[in-house]
């Protein structure tokens, strides 16, 4: 029988085609979200990150989490008030997560968590590889408190896995943001030439 997986921010762009894959592939796909689901397919559990609520039912029968949630990181101008939510949305849900492992039995056996590339910053014609040290700028501050929140989860005996994704352009991405000036004759060159898009 295929794994039991769940998913926050399922819904968005990276979950809701990972979660149409996953389904193709036979696995069984639950989501925690905000508001109901639409998808028959997907059992959806309600939880509010800022209430600190869960419904407990989550995590029965699920086998893998993989934590996708956190506000859009290109949606709304970067105010300080902005940048807690952003950090907080990714840390304060997983946190919530296991603090409901904490006190039920469940069979979770690993965490995939989303990350990003942020994580590196911009450094130019440098190579950057895995292991390089994060930059010290504000996405590389999200992206590290994010994956420390993540990785409390080795205290519970969970594996951890993170991924550091790039841009993401299709499905309310980055491309519909780029393609809008250009639908309206307003178009130009986005920068020297030089910057790197992994």
């Amino acid at each position: 029988m295929n794994k039991h997986i769940l998913l926050t921010g399922g819904t968005g762009s990276i979950g809701n085609n990972l979660t149409k894959q996953l389904l193709k592939k036979g696995y069984k796909v639950s989501h925690l979200s905000r508001s109901p689901g639409k998808d028959p397919h997907v059992k959806t559990y309600l939880w509010d990150v800022n209430k600190g609520e869960i419904d407990k039912h989550c995590i029965d029968g699920v086998d893998i989490i993989v934590h996708l949630a956190g506000a859009g990181i290109a949606d709304k101008k970067w105010t300080e008030e902005r940048k807690k939510e952003l950090i907080d949305s990714r840390t304060k849900s997983i946190a919530l997560i296991y603090s409901l492992l904490k006190t039920g039995t469940h069979q979770v056996t690993a965490v995939v968590s989303a990350s990003a590339i942020g994580y590196y910053s911009n450094r130019g014609d440098v190579l950057m590889h895995e292991t390089d040290p994060p930059s010290d700028d504000f996405m590389a501050k999200c992206c590290v408190e994010w994956e420390a929140a993540v990785e409390e989860g080795k205290s519970l005996g969970l594996r951890i896995v993170k991924f550091r994704t790039g841009v993401v352009l299709e499905n309310g991405g980055a491309l519909a943001k780029l393609a809008l000036p250009v639908k309206l004759f307003m178009g130009s060159p986005l920068g020297d030439g030089k910057q790197w898009v992994p």
